[in-house]
């Protein structure tokens, strides 16, 4: 039996915020026992056998929870990362904290699957520069956002960075600008260029 559970989850996307609602959030461990740190990951995966490929798109810390208490009608509006185009199958994951990472505890999936096609197949960052004009990371602070759309496994596999660096990236993950990216423990502008090269390669 599951000790830390959600029920009764629901989701509303608004072009780039989602309204999560979860109506009790109970931690089922005996009375005194006191949880690490919970986080509300909202997520997306291609299948719905598995959710290895899942990608992050939207998250919120919400704190510890005593044994034999429960939180109600749980409401987080958040900042929404739309995924890649294509067909997806969305979930919240409740993550505990336990010292080193932000483990699993329970997973919600929706039925109904989330259909992205963008309305423009030109980014907004290639509409607003001249042909001519070089992307490089420094002067593109958008390409942070792929930190945001990339898979767990991937970050983790990149090379010539600290790997708590990179968990600290997935753990902290949605980031909503260059600077907070940047925030992270570890980090500076030449490691966030090492990082965003690499993915931007891999494309």
């Amino acid at each position: 039996m599951k000790s830390l559970t959600m029920q009764g989850c629901a989701y509303n996307i608004n072009e780039d915020r989602v309204l999560v609602s979860i109506d009790c959030i109970s931690n089922q461990r005996p009375e005194g026992n006191i949880s690490g740190t919970l986080r509300i990951d909202f997520c997306a995966s291609s299948s719905h056998t598995s959710q290895n490929d899942s990608i992050l798109l939207a998250s919120t810390h919400i704190g510890e929870l005593f044994g034999q208490h429960f939180l109600e009608n749980c409401q987080y509006d958040l900042l929404f990362q739309q995924p890649p185009e294509g067909s997806w199958q969305l979930f919240l994951q409740l993550s505990e904290w336990d010292g080193v990472v932000y483990s699993p505890v329970d997973t919600i999936g929706f039925a109904l699957p989330y259909i992205y096609t963008p309305e423009n197949e030109n980014s907004q960052e290639d509409t607003q520069l001249p042909k001519s004009a070089p992307k490089t990371t420094l002067e593109q602070p958008e390409h942070y956002q792929e930190l945001n759309r990339v898979k767990s496994k991937t970050l983790r596999a990149l090379k010539g960075v600290q790997k708590k660096v990179l968990e600290k990236l997935i753990s902290e993950r949605p980031f909503r600008s260059k600077k907070a990216v940047l925030n992270v423990k570890g980090m500076g502008p030449k490691v966030l260029d090492k990082i965003l090269d690499q993915l931007i390669k891999e494309k």
